[in-house]
């Protein structure tokens, strides 16, 4: 994530009105759990291309990380209409403490898009604590090649699910397992 960052920041220097490095910056610093700068670097993204839906909703999630769950709510609402907005409003609702609204989207996302967005069905089951049916929809993802996957190490939403052995057999389907024996040694290391 320290190289992912490094590059993303030069790329806002080579660039610095590229709204796509801008969010490109703000995800490596999301997962990198930088939220403030992950908040600026979304911030930016959204002021130079309004029409940006994936950098509303993870400033959604940043804002949800720093407790501001309402805040959370609002941002993700502001996003275009699209099925990675309502994923974000599923998990933001529920960290409100509103099941059903949380619970409404995810059926409305499983009938509509269940088939190509099965990695977020999975976070939003992650995040609600559901983990049999978080880990039954990514192995959905896996068996489709969904390409949220590519985020799936270091992805907070998933943290529940890295003590289950499902997680590491998951990683190990994966082709992923040293890199994610390696984040952990790091990590505890630290």
């Amino acid at each position: 994530l320290d190289k992912s960052i490094d590059l993303a920041r030069k790329s806002v220097a080579y660039d610095p009105v590229s709204s796509s490095a801008y969010a490109n910056l703000g995800y490596s610093c999301y997962y990198a759990f930088r939220l403030d700068e992950a908040a600026s670097s979304f911030r930016k993204s959204i002021s130079l291309n309004p029409e940006r839906f994936r950098a509303y909703v993870y400033l959604g999630r940043v804002l949800l990380a720093q407790g501001q769950l309402q805040e959370a709510v609002e941002m993700i609402q502001k996003a275009p209409d699209h099925p990675i907005r309502q994923a974000g409003l599923a998990i933001a609702y529920h960290a409100l403490g509103d099941e059903d609204t949380s619970n409404k989207i995810l059926v409305e996302l499983i009938e509509n898009w269940g088939e190509s967005m099965a990695f977020q069905i999975a976070e939003i089951y992650a995040f609600s604590g559901e983990i049999d049916a978080a880990f039954e929809w990514l192995q959905k993802a896996l068996d489709t090649r969904d390409p949220g996957l590519n985020v799936l190490l270091g992805n907070p939403v998933f943290d529940k699910l890295a003590f289950d052995g499902r997680y590491q057999s998951l990683v190990e389907q994966m082709g992923l397992l040293q890199y994610w024996q390696e984040m952990n040694l790091e990590q505890s290391d630290a």
